[in-house]
């Protein structure tokens, strides 16, 4: 039975990574904290906790709280999980595991980012010392095959956006997003979204994201001012209940479900409603990578489809995203590149990008 014995907390490296507007406001990326577990054997791994102040359910100060009343349970005996079998249901590898991470844990009840850190961090180093990367670990194929990636397309001016597009395009990209719902915009959007669709004919696919910051009573009139381009879903028109309603009553567009996710009675009221088409699944909202693949089985089960991205963190949740996105495969293009708001260094940990596509450890 493997001894957790010790680990650290440490802020993520400081430094200016700029900001970004979105539905809920301006959001600064980089608060954080890195957290470390070593075994007796001297394996030692690292998960990740990054919650986004003013969008995450938790703050960084809840999250690393969290993480210092672990770490003062330490030492503690895990479970010894069973190796990984080729073809396993992802839901399935997620409850062999489970056992493990409920033993690190004990009673604690750790906020989303904190646990999916703890998670990360025992995880990798189960694998580690079972020598498998984690995607592996997780129960994945020995060779998973590239993940196609998505864009974030910047800005509203369409001559910009078309070049952005090209760019992208050139480089093997083939799924764009644009971001909507900017006050006093809408006009500016869906001329973006035009010039975006008119690049993209017959080359790639435009998706659109909210952030829920559409006005519930008008969210289907603004969505119809789209319904003309061809965009394959809108990520959080708006959130929570109204989303659901919106989707009991009909939108112009088919809608994806992306923050109102880290609430599990609105995940499964999500699975349930047909007029869902898309989950949006980011490990640091659901609590970590097992609940990922919990939800992509789930998803699955229901039609839906799935996409895998993170929550602009940096690289050690980037990878412990990808490596789960790795192990459950078939999915939507990712949102797992590295982000504007990486430093350089976090930028070169992150997994590597060749030809639009997320490459295997």
């Amino acid at each position: 039975m493997p001894e957790i014995v010790a680990g650290t907390l440490a802020p993520r490296p400081p430094g200016d990574r700029g900001a970004l507007l979105a539905g809920t406001g301006i959001l600064r990326p980089g608060e954080g904290v890195i957290l470390e577990l070593r075994d007796g054997e001297g394996t030692t791994a690292e998960g990740e906790a990054s919650p986004l102040r003013g969008w995450s359910p938790e703050t960084p100060e809840e999250a690393a709280a969290g993480l210092s009343a672990l770490l003062a349970r330490l030492p503690v005996a895990v479970p010894e999980p069973p190796s990984p079998r080729d073809g396993s249901d992802p839901a399935e590898r997620a409850r062999e595991l489970a056992p493990a991470v409920d033993g690190l844990l004990g009673d604690l009840l750790l906020t989303p980012a904190a646990r999916f850190a703890a998670e990360t961090a025992l995880l990798d180093l189960l694998a580690r010392r079972a020598g498998l990367p984690l995607h592996r670990y997780l129960g994945g194929p020995a060779e998973p095959a590239p993940l196609p990636l998505h864009a974030l397309v910047a800005g509203h001016d369409p001559g910009a956006v078309r070049e952005e597009v090209a760019r992208g395009l050139a480089a093997g990209i083939r799924a764009f997003k644009l971001k909507i719902g900017a006050p006093g915009k809408l006009a500016d959007e869906v001329a973006a979204a035009a010039a975006a669709a008119e690049m993209l004919e017959g080359a790639g696919e435009l998706s659109l994201d909210a952030n829920g910051a559409l006005p519930p009573g008008e969210a289907a009139a603004i969505l119809g001012r789209f319904a003309g381009l061809p965009v394959r879903f809108v990520e959080e028109p708006v959130g929570g209940a109204a989303l659901l309603v919106l989707a009991r009553e009909g939108a112009p567009l088919p809608l994806a479900a992306d923050e109102s996710l880290a609430d599990p009675a609105f995940l499964a009221a999500a699975l349930a409603e047909p007029g869902i088409a898309v989950l949006v699944l980011k490990p640091a909202l659901l609590g970590g990578v097992l609940p990922l693949l919990a939800a992509v089985a789930r998803a699955r089960a229901a039609g839906k489809g799935v996409l895998v991205t993170h929550a602009l963190e940096g690289p050690v949740a980037i990878r412990a995203a990808a490596a789960g996105a790795f192990a459950a495969g078939d999915l939507l293009p990712c949102g797992l590149a590295p982000h504007p708001f990486l430093l350089p260094a976090e930028r070169e940990a992150c997994p590597p990008v060749s030809g639009g596509r997320l490459l295997p450890p």
